[in-house]
């Protein structure tokens, strides 16, 4: 299973963004633009921010803020994004669940995405991970599953957050194999990896850093 990540944009973005300099608003850009990434620090979507930021800045004349804000699956940070100012200075780096299955699985959505945002392009196409940390004695998929059997309700999987492609696929998991394993949901990618190396949660479904 796969994740991607995908740059929007509010109102005349699209267009500064997209097309030639040239032929957008000659006006634009003047000022800083805000990059919103809606996970924290450290984890992939914040890492892809990164890497774009640079070439980003060169092809638009100007300095690009990455602004964090994770939570609730990403939908805090998309939020905050579809309730800016729609004048091409806030940009959204945001992956698909954030944007499709929240909105179903979220109780009182705080946006339309089908109206909030308009795409830019495509960022990145990144591999969900299953990892455990090496106290658990298991050495691969199949002996997690014979030792999530043994131990109902004994295992905890960590997720990014309620509703994300992680969560989704664990669920998954534990449908397809009959399995007991308690969800605990993360504020992102990179929390989920700190408390996964330190042994607070035994099996993760993470994206690759």
């Amino acid at each position: 299973m796969r994740r991607r990540e995908f740059i929007f944009a509010l109102g005349g973005a699209v267009a500064a963004v997209t097309e030639p300099l040239a032929a957008a608003a000659e006006d634009y850009p003047n000022r800083s633009i805000t990059l919103v990434v809606n996970f924290p620090a450290g984890g992939s979507t914040d890492a892809m921010a990164r890497i774009l930021r640079e070439p980003l800045s060169q092809g638009l004349g100007q300095s690009i803020i990455i602004d964090n804000r994770g939570g609730a699956g990403g939908t805090t940070g998309a939020a905050a994004a579809a309730n800016a100012k729609p004048d091409g200075y806030t940009l959204l780096l945001s992956v698909n669940s954030s944007l499709i299955t929240n909105k179903f699985l979220q109780k009182n959505f705080p946006f339309d995405p089908r109206t909030a945002f308009a795409p830019i392009t495509l960022s990145s196409d990144v591999a969900l991970v299953l990892a455990v940390h090496p106290s658990l004695p298991v050495h691969g998929v199949s002996e997690l599953i014979d030792y999530a059997r043994k131990n109902p309700g004994k295992l905890a999987y960590g997720s990014a957050g309620i509703g994300t492609m992680h969560h989704i696929i664990g669920e998954l998991i534990k449908q397809k194999t009959g399995i007991e394993m308690v969800h605990v949901p993360y504020r992102g990618g990179a929390p989920l990896i700190q408390d996964l190396i330190a042994g607070n949660v035994k099996v993760s479904l993470n994206t690759l850093p």
